[in-house]
């Protein structure tokens, strides 16, 4: 479970929002993923103390699975609709969509990319021919920063630029599928006047974050919490930044209300660090001094070796004056995930 202080922050930055979230139904899809628990708890918070009255249907393969994991999250204003997104399924009446359904798993994308875009693009496709029949009044297509491909210029993406994205290199599948989905996008809001906002996301650390996937700053925070070494398998020098995720749920919700139609948003932090000064700051923030091993170093470069917003646009849109520094950030990672794994060894694989 999120801790409270996170959820006090997250409803401390809505307040100014609150009066067209009280009372409403959202759609989500996604709703078990890394987002979507993070929404899902927060609305459940929102709920239960500060009476917002919020309705939401969620979409899930398996829904039981999720609520014996999470049973606290079996609330009456939560309801689940047991389906694949690019199946047939009834999409009731709804105030706002949030779309997020889309498996970001690095090892599909390499073991399985046809699958990788069929979830994407169908996915998103079949989504968009059911918002056309009802009265949203706001719909988010969750995208990625990976839209942009390879980072030549060095500098942070805007959201007017476009970067390389090799047709011949299938590793890219994810990122061609949230192009063409932010394509399909425009195309529905244009002919059917849907009012979509597409936010690009970038890079994420907070509770629930997979420690031993394809997320370099979890793979660090795994390596503190087993008391190993660091290990950088490249040179070190790429740049990423990392928004915490109790800001992500507070720009989600403010882009309900004052995204506009038509446009896309990066989400993410403008605080960066290379991977080495990263790892530098995750073992400091474990409690003690890890070796940092980069086995990369003095031969290679990294690709995309700048993957970081420019998040100009919507800080002045969405009126957010600051976020969370990432070093709290990695802080409250850690804090979260040393009292989960106290919970639950086994589930956490304690080694």
């Amino acid at each position: 479970m999120i801790s409270r202080d996170d959820l006090e922050y997250i409803h401390s930055g809505i307040l100014d929002i609150e009066s067209h979230l009280k009372g409403k139904k959202i759609f989500i899809t996604g709703g078990t993923g890394l987002f979507g628990k993070w929404l899902l708890e927060a609305i459940h918070y929102l709920n239960q103390s500060c009476a917002y009255g919020v309705v939401v249907h969620s979409i899930s393969r398996d829904p039981e699975k999720f609520l014996l994991d999470y049973p606290y999250l079996r609330q009456s204003y939560i309801k689940f609709i047991k389906s694949d997104i690019r199946d047939d399924f009834f999409l009731p009446e709804v105030d706002y969509v949030i779309h997020g359904a889309t498996d970001a798993s690095q090892k599909l994308n390499d073991e399985d990319p046809e699958k990788m875009l069929d979830i994407t693009l169908n996915g998103t496709w079949n989504l968009l021919r059911k918002i056309k029949n009802i009265s949203a009044e706001k719909t988010l297509v969750i995208s990625s920063g990976g839209v942009y491909g390879e980072n030549v210029t060095g500098e942070k993406h805007l959201e007017s630029e476009q970067g390389f994205l090799s047709l011949e290199d299938i590793s890219a599948t994810y990122s061609h599928g949230k192009r063409i989905s932010e394509l399909l996008a425009t195309i529905y809001n244009k002919q059917y006047d849907l009012n979509i906002t597409c936010l690009r996301c970038f890079a994420f650390v907070g509770a629930y974050l997979p420690l031993n996937s394809h997320f370099v700053i979890g793979n660090f925070i795994d390596d503190v919490l087993n008391g190993r070494d660091i290990v950088i398998k490249s040179d070190g020098l790429a740049h990423r930044s990392y928004m915490y995720m109790a800001d992500l749920v507070i720009w989600i919700l403010k882009a309900l209300v004052y995204g506009k139609s038509g446009e896309a948003y990066n989400v993410g932090s403008s605080e960066h660090r290379n991977l080495k000064q990263l790892a530098e700051l995750v073992s400091k923030h474990g409690g003690s001094e890890f070796s940092i091993r980069v086995l990369g170093e003095g031969g290679g470069t990294s690709s995309r070796k700048m993957y970081l917003p420019n998040i100009d646009k919507a800080m002045n849109d969405f009126e957010i004056s600051s976020i969370v520094p990432l070093g709290s950030a990695i802080d409250k990672t850690i804090i979260w995930h040393k009292k989960m794994r106290e919970l639950s060894p086994r589930k956490y694989n304690i080694r």
